[in-house]
């Protein structure tokens, strides 16, 4: 028999590397130095969103990353699915959205809660 289907993006469930839609984004190549309320007037045109943590850029990085926490899962799909790769009204070029995987948002200075509760502290 042939081998079935390659599994497709829009189906439920997780593919390998993909975060499931959730709330949660990840967005790159916004402007050096970008602070968080520039993020929430550009992102907020689109959806409520709940919180924003802009990442520190590493030297010679020549762009901003951030993480936005948006209220509804709908509205932080919209964005993946109408912005990835498109310029936001406010910003001069195009940014890359992903869903966030929850080790990865919102973290205490970026470490997986399991590191942060080792014991013998």
């Amino acid at each position: 028999p042939p081998p079935p289907p390659p599994p497709r993006a829009s189906a439920a469930g997780n593919q390998a590397g993909i975060a499931s839609p959730s709330n949660r984004l990840y967005v790159e190549g916004l402007p050096l130095g970008v602070m968080e309320d520039s993020v929430q007037s550009v992102f907020g045109q689109y959806g409520t969103i709940a919180s924003v943590n802009v990442l520190p850029a590493m030297d010679g990085e020549m762009e901003s990353s951030a993480f936005i926490h948006m209220k509804e899962v709908h509205q932080a799909k919209w964005l993946v699915d109408n912005l990835h790769r498109n310029i936001p009204v406010g910003l001069n070029s195009p940014v890359r959205i992903s869903y966030a995987a929850d080790r990865e948002a919102f973290g205490s200075g970026g470490m997986s809660m399991a590191s942060a509760q080792l014991p013998g502290d």
